[in-house]
Order: structure tokens, then C-alpha cells, then sequence
């Protein structure tokens, strides 16, 4: 077994190491650089706006997967029905993003204490990164299952940079909790954005192909 499915193993296996890896990472830099507090902030923030892009997230993840299964197996792909996931994903997150602008602060203020409204401004350091989350890492399924395995062992090492330079390199140049973070959200909102182009051009090659068979 392990012979037959080595690629993906190696591949996928080794990606989803380092996700985990990537998830935990953050928090612990933070509490190393900046004070048990913060990361304290980073991770309840994490916990809570996270939680509808998960449970958004995997549930388009698990549909379009079993489809797209389908599809491969049958050596087709509906484009128009991409385009169409992609724009729900796009209005999920955007619901999601504004759901956590307005709720958030509303939960924090009702039942906790001043320094968890500390945390307020952690949420709206992160609402770059949610959107992108949420918009684009389902789609990335068409990648595992039509293009290459390795392009998810490549992004999530993408990922460790970006906790290098946002977590590990502006703290050491003396830059705030606030400039990191916010700089974390950013690059990694723009990481999304070229894996939203890649997984737009496995689409429409996918989709020339098979008007070409089709023809």
C-alpha cells in the first residue's frame, strides 16, 4: 500500500504535517516574543473566527471532493459549476468576515472582563487572512484530485515562511505584536490570492481539455 500511494504520502502527508505544524506555530512564537497574554488573545481569536470558516470551509471541501472524484473518474469537469462554488465561497466569506466584525466585539463586551476586549483589535488584524482562508482553500481540492501532488507540500512550506518572517524576523528587527500580525494576515491573504489564480488556470485547462475531447 504504502509502495502504491508513496506520491501521495510523501506529497499530501508531509502537507498536512506542516498545516498542523503552521496552525500551532504562531501561537507559540507569539508567546515566545511578545507575552503569554497576547498569544493568549492570538489564540482565542484563532479559536473563535476560525470556527465558522472551518465548518464552512469543510463542509464545500467534502461536497466538491466527492464530485470532482466523480468527474476525475469519469475524465470530465464542469466548469460553470467551479465558477459557481468559487462566487459561493467569495459570499461565504464575506458574510463570515462580517459576521466576526460585528459579533465578535458584541460577545467580547458582554460577558468578559477589559482585557479580553484587548483582544477586539487581534480579530480585525485577521479578518485578510479569514476572507482568503474561507474563499479560496476549498478549492484547492482540484488540485489534488486533477493536477499535482506536490503543489500542496509547496504551499504549506510557503506558509512556514511566512510565520518566519511575520513571527520570528519583525519581533527580532523590534517590530510590535501589531506589525506582525497584521503583516501575517496580509502575506498570507496574498498567498491565497496566487493560489486562487493557480487553481483558476488548472480550470480552464481542465476545461479546454475537455472541450477538445469533446470536439
Amino acid at each position: 500500500f504504502a509502495r502504491q500511494h508513496w506520491q501521495h504520502l510523501s506529497r499530501v502527508g508531509s502537507a498536512e504535517v506542516l498545516a498542523m505544524a503552521s496552525n500551532n506555530l504562531p501561537t507559540m512564537l507569539i508567546n515566545v516574543w511578545f507575552s503569554p497574554l497576547v498569544a493568549g488573545y492570538f489564540s482565542v481569536v484563532s479559536r473563535f473566527c476560525l470556527s465558522p470558516v472551518m465548518i464552512v470551509g469543510n463542509a464545500v471541501r467534502n461536497s466538491i471532493f466527492s464530485k470532482w472524484s466523480m468527474d476525475f473518474r469519469n475524465s470530465t469537469f464542469n466548469y460553470p459549476e467551479y465558477k459557481k462554488i468559487r462566487l459561493l465561497l467569495m459570499a461565504a466569506a464575506l458574510i463570515c468576515i462580517l459576521g466576526i466584525w460585528i459579533f465578535y466585539p458584541l460577545v467580547m463586551r458582554l460577558g468578559f472582563s477589559q482585557e479580553w476586549l484587548n483582544s477586539i483589535p487581534t480579530s480585525r488584524y485577521m479578518l485578510p487572512y479569514l476572507f482568503a482562508a474561507l474563499a479560496v482553500s476549498p478549492l484547492t481540492v482540484i488540485e489534488l484530485i486533477f493536477g499535482s501532488k506536490r503543489y500542496f507540500l509547496r504551499i504549506q512550506i510557503e506558509q512556514l515562511l511566512i510565520i518566519a518572517v511575520t513571527f520570528v524576523v519583525l519581533p527580532k528587527l523590534g517590530q510590535s505584536y501589531e506589525i506582525a500580525l497584521l503583516t501575517f494576515s496580509l502575506l498570507t491573504s496574498i498567498r491565497y490570492l496566487f493560489i486562487l489564480l493557480k487553481m483558476n488556470k488548472r480550470a480552464l485547462q481542465l476545461s479546454r481539455q475537455e472541450q477538445k475531447i469533446c470536439s
